[in-house]
């Protein structure tokens, strides 16, 4: 009696799901662009978060903080840091 063998292969997909920016007039540079969440800017740009949060902190990109204590980012400021 020949016994045979079963191979069984299970492939796993990692999916990336990334929540749309809202396009706003930014009050600093008076520009439309796309305002990011500190944790979204710092994935565009494929840094730290504390990263994100020290430019911001230095003035090397501008945004704001919204009263419940969120940070906002300009788009349009991550290209000239």
């Amino acid at each position: 009696m020949i016994k045979r063998r079963r191979i069984e292969i299970t492939l796993f997909e990692q999916e990336r799901f990334f929540q749309a920016a809202a396009q706003a007039h930014c009050p600093v540079c008076r520009a439309s662009c796309e305002i990011l969440t500190a944790e979204q800017a710092a994935s565009f740009m494929a840094v730290q978060l504390g990263t994100v949060q020290r430019w911001l902190a230095e003035g090397q990109v501008h945004g704001w903080m919204l009263v419940n204590g969120d940070q906002r980012v300009c788009k349009n400021s991550l290209f000239l840091s």
